[in-house]
């Protein structure tokens, strides 16, 4: 079921953005690369960081974008009390999930694009061996899409044309 609510990426600078790179982001830059000056970037290990920011942004409607360790990341602090108006991830990675119910409760609109490519390549390797979400997220998120990309190059297929990257 898809909910009427389906705001735009391209609207982010009239919004609070958060992104949530995963483990190996820091070096790959897949997701930090498209951060804008404003926005807030945090990595997968900060889940308290990105709680306080929800929290500081629950009146606006704030929008997170996360991806592989930091979209289970970002999931889980969302279900776990702190609303986001709209929350993007991007092939969740992580061997925990949280209570559907829950997130669906605190997210108003929930967008999840899945990896589909199969290749036996280092970029789905990493994805299979941190916990890939595969199909959960279908149950709960309002779309659900899967692309055929892998998990490196589903982050730029996702985000081209909706935003740019910054380097």
């Amino acid at each position: 079921m898809i909910k009427a609510f389906q705001p735009s990426l391209h609207h982010q600078s009239e919004r609070p953005v958060a992104w949530v790179g995963g483990a190996l982001d820091p070096t790959t830059r897949l997701l930090k690369r498209f951060v804008r000056p404003g926005q807030q970037y945090f990595r997968w290990t900060q889940a308290k960081a990105l709680s306080r920011w929800l929290d500081a942004h629950r009146d606006q409607p704030a929008l997170v974008i996360a991806h592989s360790y930091g979209a289970s990341t970002a999931v889980a602090v969302v279900a776990a009390g702190h609303p986001v108006a709209e929350l993007v991830t991007i092939d969740p990675v992580g061997w925990r999930k949280p209570r559907g119910a829950a997130l669906r409760q605190y997210c108003r609109y929930w967008r999840n694009y899945q990896a589909a490519d199969t290749r036996l390549n280092v970029a789905n390797l990493v994805a299979t061996v941190g916990g890939s979400w595969r199909r959960w997220p279908a149950t709960f998120a309002d779309l659900h899409l899967e692309m055929n990309a892998d998990h490196a190059e589903i982050v730029a297929q996702v985000l081209r044309g909706l935003v740019s990257p910054t380097s």
